[in-house]
């Protein structure tokens, strides 16, 4: 275990070697969570870290400003690791609290803030509105 059956060429690498490691990345596509299916606790986990809560209001400004959107890049502080954001994202996208879609090479990211108000009113409103 642990060796490869078969060595490439360089000719294959094109496909599976160095160039193309995960070539379904470039078709990626999200799994967003039904909120109906979201428990409560899932919000309030994922709205507990510091960095998602900013995150979120990020994206809260962004859409009170019709807005279409923010890359991930726009919205975290640029010292953090690209994993940690990465992190970040998916478990603000598991809870139901944001969409994501790929433009290109971005990945852009909306608060789901309709229908997150329908599922649990006023629950944003007194997240965002605390340590404001």
């Amino acid at each position: 275990m642990g060796t490869l059956d078969h060595e490439f060429k360089i000719s294959e690498q094109q496909n599976f070697g160095y160039f193309g490691i995960c070539p379904y990345i470039s078709d990626m596509r999200f799994i967003h969570p039904n909120l109906n299916d979201v428990p409560l606790a899932s919000v309030l986990h994922a709205l507990s870290d510091p960095t998602r809560l900013a995150i979120v209001r990020r994206l809260n400004e962004d859409g009170e400003r019709q807005g279409e959107g923010l890359a991930c890049n726009c919205t975290v502080a640029e010292d953090l690791p690209r994993a940690t954001v990465s992190n970040h994202f998916n478990v603000l996208r598991g809870s139901g609290l944001i969409e994501s879609r790929k433009e290109g090479t971005r990945v852009v990211n909306c608060l789901r803030r309709a229908e997150l108000d329908a599922r649990f009113p006023g629950l944003l409103d007194a997240v965002l509105a605390a340590n404001a």
